[in-house]
This record gives structure tokens, sequence and C-alpha cells, in this order.
């Protein structure tokens, strides 16, 4: 896993760079590239207490990256504003999951390479929705784990 992290590491500029060109999402769009890597939109009302379906069934070795808008949400009715950080507790942060398995904080940028399988949801952290407002717009790349490149070993030359 350590050599796909690694390979996983030399695309992500080369994947988030389409992002800073593009201003015109629409809900939930995706745009595909060659060779199955995709990118999705994604809507989460901070409000929703339900997981919000990125479309994405997860493969053990694909690699997905998050990047979240700088939007704030309000949390609970004294709970204040916060970004897909969450305040100092976590609450109002930014969450994804795979499947069955546990969720994780993404927050506004995280990458992985996955092992488990599953359909990948996102969520707002919280006990209680129902007084939440707003939503995070969060861009999800997955990056099929049959398109990393093999890792060569360095040898240094003497």
């Amino acid at each position: 896993m350590p050599r796909r992290l690694l390979s996983g590491l030399f695309l992500l500029p080369l994947l988030v760079a389409p992002l800073s060109g593009q201003q015109n999402y629409q809900s939930n769009s995706t745009a595909s590239v060659p060779n199955g890597i995709a990118i999705r939109e994604i809507h989460v009302p901070a409000a929703n207490d339900e997981w919000t379906s990125t479309g994405f069934r997860v493969s053990s070795g694909d690699c997905l990256m998050f990047s979240a808008d700088t939007t704030r949400i309000r949390i609970g009715a004294g709970g204040g504003e916060v970004n897909a950080l969450g305040n100092s507790v976590g609450t109002g942060a930014l969450r994804a999951k795979i499947g069955t398995n546990s969720p994780i904080t993404v927050g506004l940028r995280y990458w992985f390479c996955s092992k488990e399988q599953g359909l990948l949801k996102l969520k707002v952290a919280d006990t209680r929705y129902d007084d939440n407002s707003g939503e995070f717009t969060a861009y999800v790349i997955r990056v099929p784990g049959q398109m990393l490149p093999p890792v060569e070993k360095y040898q240094e030359e003497n």
C-alpha cells in the first residue's frame, strides 16, 4: 500500500489542476477524463442526518481526493459557523464513509488510497441536524487503483 500512496502523491497536482479552471459546476455533476479517473461535485447539506451518496463505488486500491469549498455552515442554535474542518471537537466537519466502514474526517482537503470497497458517502459530523443550516460543496476525485504506476526502486549509482 505505501507504494500506491507514493504514486498517488505525484498524480495529485495533475488531477486537481482542472478544478481551478472550472467555476460553473452544477449540483452533483461529474467530469470524466480518460482511463476511468472521475471528478464529482457533491452538495452536502448540514441539516441532512443521512449520508449523501457521491455515486462512486470504490474498490480496494482506488485513490480518493477531497476538496471542500470554504463555505461556512451553521451548526446548532448556539454552535456558530464552521468550515469543513468543524469546531474544536469536530462538530460540523465534513466526513466520508465507504460502505458500512467507519467514517473518517476529510475536512477541507484530504486524500487516501482505500483498503475498503463500497459506496462512498459524505456527511456533516453532528449529533443533531434539525438546527443546522447551509451546505458544503465537496469535489471528489477517484483514481482507479489499476491506474497507478508501479513504484520503481531507486538505486543510487556509485
